[in-house]
């Protein structure tokens, strides 16, 4: 996973009219039935000359990553379509182990635990070609009547990656950043404590079925790793401490993630993805 090439930050959005779609997940059968609704031909062409911008997360808990992933990357090379870096793409860029991921690895987690089970693997060859892939996919994409990003559109973290960027990769800026935070954390009270808090509750984090309380020094310690990585942020949004935890991804969570988009004032429209909604018997959005 060498010669990364570095993401160009901010990235100029394709003018005239645009199809914007949301994250596939491996949803290659999903995805081929969404094109030809729109009118486009698999490989991205319309007679219109409509463009296709994905806002992240190609890949992961489907049936067949590879093949969304191939697809879209054909569709980007070939000038048909763009696509914006989701916190997926950042964590097979960074070559970690997430529930859902599986498929990328040579050793698959998720098998092993019975997990995603009809998942389509990766190749050798896929792995190389993917991050290849992944490694140009700008962190966000804006024209004077569009903003796209994959979770939030965050102006601190955005003038930020406007300096770092310049001649360096994501996941360089994202790695410098989290050196940081590591230090911090070996050097503040706040990390000593979450140390021992996970120390201590080591064996319930991972179990849905356990009860975990607020462990507000985990909580303060993820937050600042997260509002201090402008990587994370724009990838997986905007975190505070919660008021209770919650499962989520294969873990109790002490941070909840915050409507950014309640407080953005700008007129230029922003779409995005990384987010859903679920409605209960009523109607009523949770």
């Amino acid at each position: 996973m060498t010669d990364l090439k570095p993401a160009t930050f901010p990235a100029a959005l394709q003018s005239g009219p645009l199809d914007i779609v949301g994250d596939v997940h491996g949803e290659l059968d999903a995805l081929h039935d969404l094109l030809a609704r729109l009118g486009y031909d698999n490989d991205g062409s319309h007679p219109d000359q409509r463009h296709l911008v994905f806002v992240g997360d190609l890949g992961d808990r489907g049936p067949d990553s590879p093949g969304v992933i191939r697809q879209v990357a054909g569709m980007v090379r070939a000038g048909r379509a763009q696509c914006v870096l989701g916190n997926h793409e950042l964590s097979l860029l960074r070559g970690v182990k997430k529930p859902g991921n599986g498929w990328f690895f040579a050793t698959d987690h998720d098998h092993a635990r019975g997990e995603f089970p009809d998942c389509q693997p990766a190749t050798a060859a896929d792995r190389e070609a993917f991050v290849g892939f992944i490694a140009t996919l700008p962190l966000a994409l804006e024209r004077p009547d569009l903003r796209i990003v994959h979770a939030a559109w965050h102006p601190a973290s955005l003038a930020i990656l406007d300096r770092e960027l310049d001649g360096h990769s994501v996941l360089g800026v994202y790695a410098q950043h989290k050196t940081a935070a590591d230090e911090w954390a070996q050097q503040s009270n706040i990390g000593a404590q979450a140390e021992r808090e996970r120390r201590k509750w080591s064996q319930h984090l991972t179990d849905a079925q356990a009860e975990v309380p607020l462990l507000t020094a985990i909580g303060r310690n993820d937050e600042y790793f997260q509002m201090r990585n402008p990587v994370r942020v724009l990838t997986s949004g905007v975190e505070q401490l919660a008021e209770k935890t919650f499962y989520a991804s294969g873990k109790w969570r002490m941070v909840n993630r915050v409507a950014w988009w309640q407080d953005y004032q700008d007129e230029v429209p922003v779409l995005f993805g990384h987010y859903w909604r679920w409605a209960s018997a009523d109607g009523a959005a949770l």
